[in-house]
């Protein structure tokens, strides 16, 4: 019974010292993929994007007024003072 207990403990021994050199192998080789991941996170993260939006007519006695231009509340744009409302766009009859 004694060496079979011996020989349970010589055979976890081994599995983990296989299973440490297997993790050492995986940090050794990740190692430079990691840092291109962390590189690659602070370049995207520090970009700003940029987004363009068209000017719309804003005024509500307008023919073209659409108060959900494009998906965007244009009410919303008039009562904030946005750049995007611009007037001359507005059709009048």
């Amino acid at each position: 019974m004694k060496t079979i207990i011996n020989k349970i403990k010589s055979w976890h021994a081994y599995w983990v010292w296989i299973e440490q050199e297997k993790m050492k192998a995986a940090i050794h080789n990740c190692s430079g993929a990691g840092l291109m991941s962390i590189l690659l996170l602070v370049v995207f993260t520090s970009c700003e994007r940029q987004i363009e939006f068209e000017q719309v007519c804003c005024d509500w006695d307008a023919v073209n007024f659409d108060p959900n231009h494009n998906g965007h509340n244009v009410n919303q744009l008039y009562f904030t003072g946005s750049d995007l409302c611009n007037d001359n766009l507005c059709i009048y009859y």
